[in-house]
């Protein structure tokens, strides 16, 4: 009878776990694995391997299935303490790296010297080909063009960014996949451009950045990303700088700006383009990962009815006339002949939950346009000048957000108090880089061609500077007492009006906090069938009242 691969799956997984209790504290001899033969069968006939790896390998898969590091001295742990056992299993290991059952990681002489172990992580083809119970996962994928190959790469890729691999062992797959696809005329094109092992591979990661990212990349984030070693990442920056680098004497690249030593982008230069990418992955079609905000289709919003003042609902109005796309086309254009930047600059300003993120997506959503939304707290590192950097690469990528968009898309700093508060004197060094990000972005907006959108819950902390940036300025207060009721009429359809009118008057509420009693009431209502309906409402109500009253005892935030 031929099993099943799901049976086959489950029989290996049994194999593993019976493997990595049975082994515990065992001695690990040549009589003592032959009298586990059949129970480690399996795995044996599954991968054609030693009974020794077939051990070693099983205490990797049951350690990475949990989510759990394997290191050496939990391996001599695992086995009694039996220093002896080390030997044999260094073995086996070998074995399953030559056979790329397993990728090492921290193997370099420098951490060998420092007394720290080499660490190993189970190929992620050998896991799913287990938990899938089909060894067709390890299977060479035909590759018949340059995409198939960067697809193949790109696999690879990860598995150096996560420590699977260290930057040798990645090197020398890349340029093993290389010389297996000779017939392949961009690969050629890279073999024939006279570049060592190092540098084709930090080229083909380059190439892999255009096709899947963003075409302006940070260079000290990518030699990070694949080399060990600080001297060929500092030989790298080098070269760059002094123009000795081959990629700049070949013409492979070009600075994003000519501002590199701040940015340290760059970009593939319209040979390479030509010759790799040509007409078959136009820049305009490839897929946007943004790497410091989050990317929000308009297909992905629900469309939420909101209630405003009417003095808020006037402004809203406007503004989502303002952004249909017809007429902004059009107002792009008059700026345009007026001289002036095609740019519109919003912001919104309130307390908590006074709807100021929802307002947004709702007119994303109507308006059918993507939302690129940055937190701050993203942007700020503890590194010098990367806070800098990371501000900057927030517009560059929205530019490249706009050339994949039919319709402009929205760039929306949200809670953005922390960097359009009041320039402060430099009394640290965080204030510096404060006021130097202030600076940034204020000159970002003096350019900025598209859509910005920014929401603040001080709009009396905001600096004057940016206050004459903004052309919409629009403050969300707290819903009126007829507004509230509106709001609890629409989330609360089934309840009477006498209740709602109650609550009403009780609690001064906002809409945030009418949602968060919506939810709240759905999952009691769920669990308890009995309860009387009004009382959980009316207690829920209190409950959330009570909280936002605490929470604003005391102030947060900046204080004059």
């Amino acid at each position: 009878m031929i099993m099943k691969d799901k049976e086959i799956a489950k029989l290996l997984l049994r194999a593993v776990q019976w493997t990595t209790r049975e082994t515990k504290n065992k001695d690990l001899n040549d009589e003592y694995l032959a009298t586990i033969d059949t129970p480690l069968s399996p795995i044996t006939c599954f991968f054609a391997i030693s009974n020794m790896e077939a051990v070693v390998l099983s205490l990797y898969l049951h350690a990475q299935y949990r989510n759990v590091s394997l290191e050496a001295d939990s391996l001599v742990q695992h086995f009694g303490e039996n220093i002896v056992a080390l030997a044999d299993i260094q073995d086996a290991i070998d074995a399953l790296v030559e056979k790329k059952f397993l990728f090492g990681s921290n193997t370099n002489k420098k951490d060998k010297l420092n007394g720290e172990q080499p660490s190993y992580r189970v190929n992620y083809k050998i896991m799913e080909a287990v938990i899938n119970g089909d060894l067709s996962f390890l299977d060479a994928k035909p590759i018949l063009t340059f995409l198939e190959w960067m697809e193949e790469f790109n696999e690879l890729l990860p598995m150096r960014k996560t420590g699977y691999m260290n930057s040798q062992r990645f090197i020398d797959e890349v340029n093993t996949l290389l010389t297996q696809h000779p017939n392949i005329d961009e690969i050629r094109w890279i073999e024939n451009l006279g570049l060592n092992a190092n540098e084709k591979v930090l080229f083909i990661a380059l190439v892999a950045e255009h096709l899947y990212e963003s075409e302006q990349v940070d260079m000290d984030d990518l030699c990070r990303d694949l080399f060990d070693s600080p001297i060929q990442r500092a030989s790298l920056k080098k070269g760059l700088r002094d123009g000795s680098h081959p990629f700049l004497q070949k013409n492979l690249i070009q600075y994003h700006s000519e501002d590199f030593i701040m940015g340290n982008y760059v970009k593939l230069s319209d040979e390479v383009l030509s010759n790799l990418i040509g007409e078959e992955v136009k820049i305009e079609q490839r897929l946007f990962k943004p790497r410091m905000g989050t990317l929000i289709a308009p297909a992905t919003i629900t469309n939420e009815t909101l209630f405003y003042n009417e003095k808020e609902e006037k402004q809203i109005e406007l503004l989502a006339k303002t952004l249909d796309e017809n007429r902004l086309h059009i107002v792009f254009n008059n700026l345009k002949q007026a001289s002036m930047k095609p740019g519109l600059n919003i912001l919104l300003m309130g307390g908590p939950g006074t709807g100021k993120t929802a307002t947004v997506k709702n007119l994303a959503q109507q308006t059918q346009r993507s939302i690129l939304m940055v937190s701050i707290d993203k942007i700020q590192s503890k590194w010098v000048g990367d806070s800098e950097k990371n501000l900057k690469r927030v517009f560059d990528e929205y530019r490249q957000l706009c050339k994949s968009c039919e319709q402009t898309p929205i760039l929306l700093f949200n809670e953005a108090d922390a960097i359009l508060g009041k320039r402060i004197e430099v009394t640290r060094s965080v204030d510096q880089m404060n006021n130097a990000l202030q600076n940034i972005l204020l000159q970002e907006l003096e350019d900025f061609e598209g859509i910005f959108m920014a929401t603040t819950n001080l709009a009396t902390h905001l600096d004057s500077a940016f206050d004459r940036r903004f052309l919409f300025k629009i403050e969300m207060e707290m819903p009126t007492k007829e507004v509230r009721l509106k709001i609890l009429e629409n989330n609360f359809p089934s309840y009477d009006d006498v209740t709602l009118r109650e609550i009403n008057s009780l609690y001064k509420l906002s809409g945030a906090q009418i949602n968060n009693i919506k939810k709240k009431l759905l999952i009691r209502s769920a669990i308890e069938f009995e309860a009387n309906a009004n009382e959980i409402l009316l207690g829920l109500c209190e409950e959330e009242f009570v909280i936002r009253r605490n929470t604003h005892k005391k102030a947060i935030g900046f204080t004059n």
